[in-house]
């Protein structure tokens, strides 16, 4: 608050008149601003919320009720994704089955925008481009996430725990519903060394 303090002017000259002149000095007292300036740091603080920890929910296998025989899917709507080393990608179409003489090509990549990211949604186009079931490709309808790409991650044994978040969230990104985890089948270790790759 401001405060006016004046001066008795005795020391100075009278005007004609008999007349004093009367200094005014003036001194800002910051006090109740500051007051006010904790009091709304304090308000904000106490009524602000949280960031909370974000967490993804990943669906696992029913071990109660297994279903009584394996679910077949068309090769073409099946991608298998391998972490390797060094933030590197290994992924194929199709499955790897060299007892008859099904060996996929390998393609590699990142975990960039144009990497995985890329390949997974061209890939969940065309599964459902391919699909002759039109709810397929129509996403109002209840059942497009069944339809589309299905995913293997398979994460190699010299993987980090960063690849498997990195993986997930382009799983939420490009928003595939269809995705399962399970270890390198040996199959694909065999791919892997013969192709050069993840030494």
């Amino acid at each position: 608050m401001a405060e006016m303090n004046t001066d008795s002017g005795e020391g100075h000259k009278k005007h004609k008149g008999g007349r004093r002149s009367k200094k005014m000095s003036t001194r800002i007292d910051m006090t109740p601003m500051v007051d006010l300036g904790f009091l709304l740091i304090t308000f904000f603080i106490f009524t602000t919320t949280m960031s909370k920890p974000a967490s993804m929910e990943v669906n696992k296998p029913d071990t109660v009720h297994p279903p009584d025989k394996d679910i077949q899917v068309p090769e073409s709507r099946t991608m298998t994704v391998m972490m390797g080393k060094d933030d590197k990608v290994f992924w194929y179409m199709g499955i790897n089955d060299p007892d008859h003489k099904k060996i996929p090509q390998i393609n590699i990549t990142d975990y960039s925008e144009y990497g995985l990211r890329k390949a997974l949604l061209e890939g969940d186009k065309k599964a459902r481009t391919d699909n002759p079931n039109p709810a397929a490709r129509n996403p109002k309808d209840t059942t497009y996430s069944k339809n589309g790409l299905i995913v293997i991650i398979r994460p190699c044994d010299n993987s980090n725990y960063k690849n498997v978040v990195d993986v997930l969230d382009e799983m939420k990104v490009t928003s595939i519903k269809s995705f399962s985890w399970a270890d390198i089948a040996p199959v694909d270790k065999t791919l892997l060394e013969k192709s050069g790759l993840n030494q």
